[in-house]
């Protein structure tokens, strides 16, 4: 009797699950077969608004007309079909010389762009007259469609040479490349339409946000027995060593006391100076949505660049890029590498490390790489598959005897769901595209991180 509750709660929770999972395959077939619609549509100059009329004049012709003799529907249904036709051969003719005419260029700014702040790109247009009744519409078109292009309407055509300003909001860094620019020539009523695209080859290229001066430690990459070298030759340090004296010291360099209780001559000179390695290993792990991870490294790139110290910077998609060394070789790396880290795995992550070590080899000094200064975002730790990362990468580290030492952001963490299961359920129904549902970042996963790091003596800055 005691197993009855339990019973039933889990023969309940199975056929929610069932039927939650039917509604998610009726969801993907609705979804197919209204993108199916969509295509077809785009395909034909004519718009819902039309199919919808030529349906309404087929049923007066085909209903009241023939059955009823009814003159007034026969006079509305032959009316809008004649109005339909008018409007559509205006149209199509209308597109054709658009068509033909209309060219089209579109520049970019001239300096490099700052995601999540607005720039403006000019569309340069050919002269081209529009009847009355007819609109253009033009829309630059994305290589990825995460940016939102404003869409421009012309009434009245366009002047020779004009240009248009079009203000555009990238939401991160990368290369956007814009590949061409939808246009389509329709009627103000909306019964028709011809879409075309001009095709272009230019993209905006866009830099994450610049940062504070980074406050982080100096981490040196490579040891030395005391992680110091000796200059034996130029001795500029403060005069406090001491060694027997010679006439050429001169008087005022001669210890007097220690002359007083030894009776030996004795004359300070200056110490060893000294000279710190001057070599950093970094590796960015952002993803297209953390520039703030890639704004924190180039800072910290910028402070390395003022002290004359050489590095080395990979990062996630590095794909075979060559790393960077300078500030602006860096700031193109982040750029050029924001899509391939946008399908990046554990796998090209760990080969990307390697490129990093063995660009280190070339330069002579992976033989003494102690440690790498690891990028990476505080939410990303907190999920499960970057938790799963980040273990990868250590213990790729640990492997070779290099130390990680992990400069984070500071993380946005979701607290653990309190929902009910059938709640959870349903909300991934109705509000996710897919059946899998992205794992929330949770605080026990970063608290675990640090634990990790804690255990195995790593670096960790935030």
């Amino acid at each position: 009797m005691s197993t009855t509750p339990f019973t039933l709660r889990q023969t309940g929770t199975s056929l929610s699950v069932t039927i939650l999972a039917r509604v998610a395959r009726f969801q993907q077939r609705y979804a197919r077969l209204s993108t199916a619609i969509s295509t077809a549509l785009q395909r034909t100059p004519l718009t819902l608004r039309s199919i919808l009329l030529l349906f309404f004049c087929g049923y007066l012709l085909l209903g009241p007309v023939p059955y009823s003799s009814d003159i007034v529907a026969a006079a509305l249904a032959y009316g809008l079909l004649t109005l339909l036709g008018i409007i559509a051969a205006a149209t199509l003719l209308e597109a054709l010389y658009v068509k033909r005419r209309l060219t089209l260029e579109l520049h970019p700014p001239e300096e490099i762009s700052v995601s999540g702040r607005g720039t403006r790109c000019l569309m340069a247009l050919s002269r081209v007259t529009l009847i009355p009744g007819t609109v253009l519409t033009c829309r630059p078109a994305f290589m990825h469609p995460e940016i939102a292009a404003p869409t421009i309407k012309l009434f009245k055509g366009t002047q020779p040479g004009q240009r248009i300003a079009i203000d555009i909001t990238p939401p991160h860094r990368g290369n956007w490349d814009i590949h061409g620019v939808h246009c389509t020539v329709g009627d103000l009523t909306g019964f028709i339409k011809v879409s075309w695209r001009v095709a272009l080859d230019t993209s905006l290229i866009v830099t994450p946000p610049a940062q504070p001066d980074s406050l982080l430690p100096l981490v040196s990459s490579t040891q030395r027995a005391g992680d110091l070298v000796t200059d034996v030759v130029h001795r500029l340090g403060d005069p406090f060593d001491i060694k027997p004296y010679h006439p050429s010291d001169g008087v005022k360099k001669i210890v007097w006391k220690a002359f007083a209780k030894s009776g030996e001559l004795l004359s300070r000179h200056a110490e060893a100076s000294m000279t710190p390695e001057g070599f950093v290993a970094l590796f960015v792990l952002a993803g297209p949505e953390d520039d703030d991870v890639c704004g924190k490294a180039l800072a910290y790139v910028h402070s390395l660049s003022e002290l004359k110290l050489d590095l080395l910077l990979g990062c996630e998609g590095q794909s075979g890029r060559d790393p960077g060394h300078t500030v602006e070789s860096c700031r193109e790396l982040l750029i050029d590498a924001t899509w391939d880290a946008e399908t990046s795995t554990t796998r090209s992550v760990c080969n990307d490390l390697q490129a990093l070590f063995d660009a280190c080899t070339r330069t002579g000094v992976a033989v003494n790489l102690r440690k790498i200064i690891v990028f990476c975002s505080g939410s990303r730790l907190a999920s499960s598959t970057g938790l799963e990362l980040i273990q990868a990468l250590s213990q790729w580290m640990e492997e070779r005897s290099i130390e990680p030492v992990f400069f984070l952001t500071q993380p946005r963490i979701a607290p653990e769901s309190g929902r009910p299961l059938w709640s959870r359920l349903a909300g991934k129904v109705l509000y996710e595209s897919s059946a899998e549902e992205a794992t929330p970042p949770t605080a026990d996963r970063y608290q675990r991180f640090l634990s990790t790091c804690l255990s195995k003596q790593w670096e960790v800055y935030i």
